[in-house]
């Protein structure tokens, strides 16, 4: 599975831009279980239901997922809807790409 996150807004939309291409199968664990539980698609799915609005200087994290076999099941999503799990794993996922 390759997840591809990429974030934008912020305040005044200025430096808050990241980009990361993950492949999960290449995480170590136990980043690779809660990859794969908390950015499934199902599960961003659910979460896509309850995004209001975008709002002035809120970030919207663009989640793209693709599976094999599968067509790319692609999510914009505000950070209001994301649980603080979620925006914690996506922070660590972005960093650990930025460090490789």
């Amino acid at each position: 599975m390759m997840i591809t996150i990429t974030t934008s807004g912020g305040i005044g939309g200025f430096g808050l831009a990241r980009k990361a291409e993950v492949a999960v199968d290449e995480l170590p664990e136990p980043l690779h279980s809660e990859t794969c539980a908390l950015l499934d698609p199902a599960a961003l799915a659910g979460l896509r239901a309850a995004a209001a609005p975008r709002g002035a200087d809120r970030i919207v994290y663009h989640i793209v997922v693709v599976e094999q076999g599968a067509a790319p099941s692609a999510f914009d999503l505000p950070e209001t809807v994301l649980p603080g799990p979620t925006l914690d794993l996506i922070d660590e996922l972005l960093d650990f790409v930025s460090k490789r």
